[in-house]
């Protein structure tokens, strides 16, 4: 699959996982977009780590220096929609 395709679907999906799973199975026409900001799972540059995960992120978009994903990490995980609970 092409970087731009999956970034395509990743957006037009809200970065929703199994909408974008569902429209790569549909082949879903959506407009191609470029972003120069973003890792994709079959990027070499994709971190090990979340591979592991049941369901990992398609498409990773980042700002700053891609370098550092190969320096010990740490990760913050938080809600998209947090509620009062």
């Amino acid at each position: 699959m092409e970087k731009e395709l999956l970034i395509a679907y990743s957006i037009f999906c809200d970065g929703e996982y199994f909408l974008i799973d569902k429209a790569i199975k549909q082949n879903k026409k959506v407009p191609l977009i470029s972003v120069d900001n973003a890792i994709t799972i079959f990027d070499d540059l994709y971190p090990n780590e979340l591979l592991s995960l049941k369901f990992p992120p398609f498409v990773l978009y980042y700002k700053g220096n891609l370098d550092l994903l190969k320096q010990e990490i740490i990760g913050i995980v938080g809600s998209r929609k947090p509620c009062d609970y």
